[in-house]
């Protein structure tokens, strides 16, 4: 991915950021080579919140740079890591209250040992949501403490359930799209943590794998995204949207830090 105003190309797939200033696009020849089918990549373009994915990638990617050159002192500071993720979504044109991403951000970690099951189960998605990220959720987990640590195996779980929920005619607007964001997140956070923890020499943690980290991460970011959604929708399906993409950011990026020293 890219900044679309990089170069000029016929533009497909363009993605324009709610409440930001960020627009995100890829040509078309980019794809040339690339099927984007395979289950290597993270891509899946039956999902129309597919871009939801894309955008938290770039934005995770963003604000990892901003706190490289902006540190906090401590590593696993929560307020100072909370406090800069603020500041880095409000200078990308977000409007984000801190003390709400403190919260959210602090009941993620507090049960991601628990893969953040116990955030799905108590939030106010409908019962058979809850059931069904919860479900997709524990395959992960089978996966994992099976070793499995080939990253297309974990997207065709995920594809199983999201395929349902694309078909399904029984769910109601605002979770129809927390569980297409979600899946979506999930796929694409997962890309990105699975080639981070497997190719990063600078790892600190010994005691997790990279994949299983990959993973706690990229639930944290779905339930970060829940959180977010689900405060956002207030404001109809569009801040349902922008609230899933900055709540996944903000879990991620604390999560990723602060796991890095266990």
């Amino acid at each position: 991915m890219r900044l679309s105003s990089e170069k000029k190309c016929e533009v497909s797939n363009n993605i324009t950021i709610m409440n930001s200033n960020v627009n995100i696009g890829c040509c078309s020849s980019d794809f040339n080579n690339m099927d984007l089918e395979n289950d290597y990549y993270p891509y899946n373009n039956k999902n129309p919140y597919d871009f939801e994915g894309a955008t938290h990638n770039f934005l995770l990617k963003e604000c990892e740079i901003y706190l490289d050159k902006n540190p906090c002192e401590k590593e696993d500071d929560l307020n100072c890591n909370v406090g800069k993720i603020v500041c880095f979504l409000k200078n990308s044109g977000y409007i984000v209250d801190e003390f709400s991403i403190y919260e959210m951000v602090k009941t993620v970690l507090e049960d991601a040992d628990n893969y953040c099951l116990n955030v799905i189960k108590n939030s106010k998605l409908s019962d058979e949501s809850k059931k069904i990220l919860s479900d997709v959720i524990n395959e992960l987990i089978v996966l994992s403490e099976n070793e499995i640590s080939d990253y297309s195996i974990y997207k065709r779980a995920i594809l199983l359930y999201e395929d349902k929920t694309i078909n399904s005619t029984n769910t109601n607007e605002i979770d129809q799209i927390l569980l297409l964001t979600s899946f979506s997140i999930m796929r694409y956070s997962l890309y990105y943590h699975f080639e981070k923890y497997e190719t990063q020499n600078t790892l600190k943690s010994v005691s997790l794998k990279g994949w299983v980290k990959g993973l706690i991460v990229g639930v944290c970011d779905v339930a970060g995204g829940v959180i977010g959604g689900l405060g956002g929708s207030v404001a109809g399906p569009a801040g349902t949207v922008t609230g899933a993409a900055t709540g996944a950011t903000a879990a991620s990026t604390c999560a990723d830090k602060i796991l890095n020293q266990k």
